[in-house]
């Protein structure tokens, strides 16, 4: 699901005829939902189940990506960002088919610039699926206790784990850096004449969406 991404994500968004500022904005949308869900949607998990929540969240990044492979305007393009957003604040299981996902994304991209994308909603789509119908329920043994409460235990512990709250904010800085080197590079690269279905070989290695 996140490797079939590839660089073709900001190449759709360009001929769809998005300039940098909007695709930046629409990306910018993905990480604020993210951010905004992350904590709740874990005191969710503990809650209600870590399966529902990861069978829930998957069941929106696929819708999202699946929106972004049809949009064609900036509206619809950040709808499905939003939607994304929802999804990546459950946390996302890397992969460890990245080179295959690169092939198959490169050849699928000669017939279609956004058939990668699509794929990838496809994918998540499927993950929901499985998550929610064959994996076995885990409740963080918190079931018992109330929402509010499992949200207030667990911001007490992240402010009381001095560790935990440096590696939160060194993650803050970092979410500066990597949006902005990853909407820009490929489109950098084609702009000197790389072809577009061949971009997906220099993707950089754990490359996250949004």
């Amino acid at each position: 699901m996140v490797h079939l991404l590839g660089p073709y994500l900001m190449l759709w968004m360009s001929k769809m005829g998005l300039d940098f500022a909007q695709i930046g904005l629409t990306q910018a949308c993905c990480m604020a939902a993210a951010l905004l869900l992350d904590f709740p949607t874990g005191g969710l998990a503990d809650k209600y189940g870590r399966r529902l929540s990861f069978g829930v969240g998957m069941l929106f990044f696929g819708l999202g990506y699946g929106t972004i492979a049809l949009a064609h305007t900036p509206i619809l393009f950040t709808l499905g960002f939003v939607l994304a957003g929802c999804g990546s604040a459950t946390g996302i299981v890397e992969g460890v088919a990245g080179p295959v996902c690169g092939v198959l994304a490169s050849a699928v991209s000669l017939a279609a610039l956004n058939l990668p994308i699509g794929l990838s909603g496809a994918a998540g789509l499927c993950a929901s699926f499985v998550a929610i119908v064959l994996l076995k329920e885990d409740y963080g043994g918190r079931r018992d206790r109330s929402y509010r409460r499992v949200l207030r235990d667990g911001l007490f512990g992240v402010l009381a784990n001095g560790p935990l709250l440096y590696l939160i904010l060194s993650g803050f800085f970092m979410s500066f850096v990597m949006p902005a080197f990853m909407l820009y590079w490929v489109i950098i690269l084609r702009d000197h004449g790389l072809p577009e279905a061949g971009s997906r070989l220099f993707t950089p290695l754990g490359r996250r969406p949004c």
